[in-house]
């Protein structure tokens, strides 16, 4: 992957499976980051997914979202999603529609 980090904290008695996303989330990275997601959406259990330090965000990573949460639905797999962004990246994400994504999925 191209500037961007992802780490996998596995499931504890406690804890949920935890996965955080750093760095560029942009087309570059796209594949791999769906790969990821798509094998822990199917595990069972709640997943934790943490996106900060981000240096670069497009629209490919916003259709990465869209799919996380239809998804997540579809299954009724419980997923929290925190989006620690820039203001600009924020706006980018409020203008495609996802603004609930500082939410639970």
């Amino acid at each position: 992957m191209k500037n961007a980090t992802i780490t996998l904290q596995p499931a504890s008695e406690k804890q949920p499976v935890t996965l955080r996303l750093a760095g560029s989330m942009t087309l570059a990275n796209a594949e791999p980051i769906r790969r990821q997601l798509l094998e822990l959406l199917r595990q069972p259990g709640r997943l934790v997914i943490q996106v900060d330090g981000v240096t670069a965000l497009d629209v490919a990573f916003i259709q990465l979202l869209y799919a996380l949460r239809h998804s997540a639905r579809e299954s009724g797999k419980p997923v929290d999603l925190t989006l620690n962004l820039t203001e600009e990246q924020q706006l980018l994400v409020a203008r495609a529609g996802l603004n609930e994504f500082k939410q639970v999925i």
